[in-house]
């Protein structure tokens, strides 16, 4: 795709630019993940003081004031869509009361009107929308008792007509609340996926394209030591950027073809890291941080993934350099005596059973699941946007939260669009549980190189480097 190493940056450097932070902690995924180019012919917010008769002609009464999105006309005193006329109904008739998590800042767009429902309902507020004009002698769009039946993916009943409508993704009362609460909605068919979610998910998967396809201008011999900063701006350093063969033609792997492999992998991260945003933004030491937490996952991931896809024989783990990983496979032949006898014994132990773990139960799950790309790389970046981790700032930690919900959010979406309601849910939740699979193997893998760090075996340094060795933030 894109071969040419001039192409290949120009483009990362078009999809993924930063455009700077906004004043104060206003974060969404419409900002995170967007182009440069959208960013900067965002649309001006609409003026709610609009006089009733100017119409929805003028191109700023075709914007909702709250959210940004398409109007769909004017609802209770101001221009606004559907989605967020349904929002202001349901919250004022009920009675609700949200409270949100980041000190009512969060910033209210097409992207992350669903993210907090406290600042949404504050926006509608803000920009005009009366309580009272709700009559709920004419409210017609509320809960029905023979709720609206949907006709396929992208389709609805049209309440009156009784005849199927094109959805357009931004119309209808109950979208945000589909797309917000799995219990919600109905569970007979798929609905239709926002475009929002959509641009979530086709931006992942184009980062996804351009870590696979970087190359090294110039090829370098990979260091024997180095500086973890230096990592981060250079992975070349740790591994070429050699073109990713997951097809098992080189046979199976010994200790020293499988470091290759694992620096290949950590390469890949290293680039995964410097590509996504919201972390290519963040400080060196957190994307250390980051790296640290999440490389042993990811790397499990994406070589699950790619296996199952490349349709690799049960029981066989394809590896990025063409070599294969079995339970047959001895990465240990030293023989030991004594008391590091037992150590051994232990090791070996402990080895046959992350086996077990990664072969027979997190191998096994993703090819029983059959991700396609798009939850493939929605995962992927949800595994990455952890939060959990000592040592990251509050910022940072607010910018991947709101990052990594918004991620769900579009992975729900896309999930409702494939499968009924009750499908969706249980696919949604089973991605989560690989989720935890792979951290934990991850978390037996590092502890597994530590002992044989331990016992004097073969350990890379590079790997010993960067995911075992203990690291101080530089502030």
């Amino acid at each position: 795709m894109m071969g040419d190493p001039a192409t290949t940056q120009a483009a990362l450097a078009f999809l993924m630019s930063c455009q700077g932070s906004p004043a104060g902690p206003q974060y969404s995924i419409d900002s995170l993940l967007r182009t440069a180019a959208s960013m900067t012919n965002a649309p001006v917010e609409s003026n709610s003081s609009t006089p009733d008769n100017a119409g929805i002609l003028g191109e700023e009464l075709t914007i909702c004031s709250v959210c940004k999105d398409e109007a769909s006309g004017r609802h209770y005193g101001v221009v606004a869509c559907f989605g967020c006329k349904g929002f202001f109904r349901r919250t004022v008739r009920a009675g609700k009361t949200y409270v949100c998590r980041y000190e009512q800042k969060c910033r209210i767009d097409k992207a992350g009107r669903n993210v907090c429902r406290s600042c949404r309902f504050q926006k509608c507020l803000e920009v005009g929308m009366e309580p009272d004009a709700i009559r709920p002698d004419r409210d017609k769009t509320g809960r029905q008792k023979n709720p609206r039946r949907t006709h396929g993916p992208g389709m609805i009943e049209n309440e009156d007509s009784k005849t199927p409508v094109p959805h357009n993704g931004s119309g209808h009362d109950n979208e945000d609340d589909a797309r917000t609460s799995p219990s919600s909605g109905a569970n007979s068919a798929p609905i239709s996926v926002s475009a929002i979610d959509e641009n979530v998910l086709s931006t992942l998967r184009e980062v996804e394209l351009i870590c696979n396809s970087l190359r090294d201008a110039v090829p370098m011999s990979p260091k024997k030591s180095f500086d973890l900063y230096d990592a981060i701006h250079r992975p070349s350093l740790v591994s070429a950027r050699s073109p990713l063969q997951f097809n098992g033609a080189e046979g199976s792997c010994d200790l020293r073809s499988f470091n290759y492999n694992v620096r290949r992998l950590l390469v890949s991260s290293l680039d995964y890291m410097n590509t996504l945003k919201p972390i290519a933004d963040l400080s060196e030491d957190e994307k250390i941080l980051l790296i640290r937490n999440s490389a042993p996952s990811l790397a499990l991931l994406v070589s699950s993934f790619y296996t199952i896809k490349a349709e690799a024989p049960k029981g066989t783990v394809y590896l990025p350099n063409g070599h294969t990983f079995t339970t047959e496979t001895n990465l240990f032949t030293e023989r030991f005596n004594g008391e590091d006898s037992k150590r051994a014994q232990l090791l070996m132990n402990r080895v046959e059973s992350v086996k077990s773990l990664i072969i027979d139960q997190i191998l096994s799950s993703i090819r029983r699941m059959a991700p396609n790309d798009l939850e493939f790389v929605a995962l992927k970046a949800i595994i990455a946007l952890d939060t959990n981790i000592p040592g990251l700032s509050e910022e940072a930690q607010a910018t991947l939260t709101v990052a990594r919900e918004s991620v769900q959010t579009a992975l729900f979406g896309h999930l409702q669009t494939r499968f009924s309601q009750s499908e969706a849910t249980a696919r949604f939740g089973h991605c989560f549980m690989i989720a935890a699979s792979l951290a934990k193997a991850g978390a037996h893998i590092t502890g597994i190189m530590n002992l044989s760090r331990d016992l004097g075996l073969g350990i890379d340094p590079v790997i010993d480097q960067l995911l075992l060795q203990n690291f101080e933030l530089s502030s």
